[in-house]
């Protein structure tokens, strides 16, 4: 209706303004316009709101960058072919916010419900496996320096939460999925950043996905030593080498809580690590 039109066109205008309060009163009312007249909306009639928001998205405002994130899942849930036209620099900006060490509580929660809903649209640009690349990217693909990771250490949990997410909603991946990360565990090829968001990632999927019937990647040394390991906790504490303290720390209690049996197993590790004589069995 032509006054849907103009309300949204001057509620997109006032995400343009400086006013704090305006701003997040206009979230809000775009919110519930997008939700309950969905059936009378257009992919033109969005664009210019759509354009505003993907600038809201950053870490100096995270109040301001949740309810960006609450008005883009509607957007997705309802009028997910409209968000082409901005899927670009929308992954941009939420790349760079999910390496801020600032994003967390509800306003994690609010892009992994946002990941949720997109990758349900069934659209071409927000199908799992696109997802995936991209939100893997800063990890595989970001420079290295010696002795330090890629990003700060706050945005490994936050992207690993967003990648157990994702696979949430697609079940028929957890099994490909996981099998990479374990792959790029045991490489020895990989860097202390891969090794550690794999070991987060597998920790945020096992508390949702049973990893209890993964078929797992065992090297063919690893195999003729131990002929019976077929639980995956086992091929965990014999893939990660002693020197990487660091892994060891950072991922107990995250594959912990994904499986409680994990627990004396990697309290053992942890505890055998400290002993300055102590050899590990593999």
């Amino acid at each position: 209706s032509p006054i849907l039109k103009d309300s949204l066109s001057l509620l997109s205008s006032f995400l343009r303004k400086k006013l704090r309060s305006l701003r997040l009163a206009s979230l809000v009312a775009l919110e519930v316009l997008v939700s309950k007249y969905s059936s009378g909306l257009t992919s033109e009639m969005l664009t210019d709101m759509l354009e505003q928001v993907p600038s809201l998205l950053n870490e100096s405002d995270l109040h301001i960058a949740q309810l960006a994130l609450g008005l883009l899942t509607a957007v997705a849930l309802l009028q997910s072919a409209s968000m082409a036209k901005v899927h670009e620099e929308m992954m941009t900006k939420l790349l760079a916010l999910l390496q801020s060490p600032l994003l967390q509580g509800t306003a994690l929660h609010a892009m992994t419900t946002f990941l949720r809903a997109f990758v349900k649209s069934g659209q071409a640009n927000s199908s799992f496996k696109h997802l995936l690349e991209r939100l893997m990217s800063p990890i595989y693909q970001g420079k290295v320096q010696q002795g330090s990771l890629v990003i700060h250490k706050q945005a490994f949990h936050s992207l690993a939460h967003c990648l157990a997410a994702l696979v949430s909603e697609c079940p028929d991946q957890v099994s490909s999925l996981c099998t990479r990360l374990l792959t790029d565990i045991n490489n020895t090829k990989s860097n202390d950043s891969i090794r550690l968001f794999a070991l987060l990632t597998l920790g945020e999927i096992g508390k949702t996905s049973d990893l209890s019937l993964l078929v797992l990647p065992i090297s063919p040394r690893v195999r003729r030593a131990n002929k019976r390991i077929e639980s995956l906790d086992l091929v965990l504490l014999m893939s990660v080498k002693r020197r990487v303290q660091r892994e060891l720390t950072w991922s107990g209690h995250s594959l912990t809580s994904a499986a409680k049996q994990w627990a004396k197993l990697w309290n053992a590790c942890l505890w055998m690590t400290r002993l300055p004589c102590c050899t590990l069995p593999w």
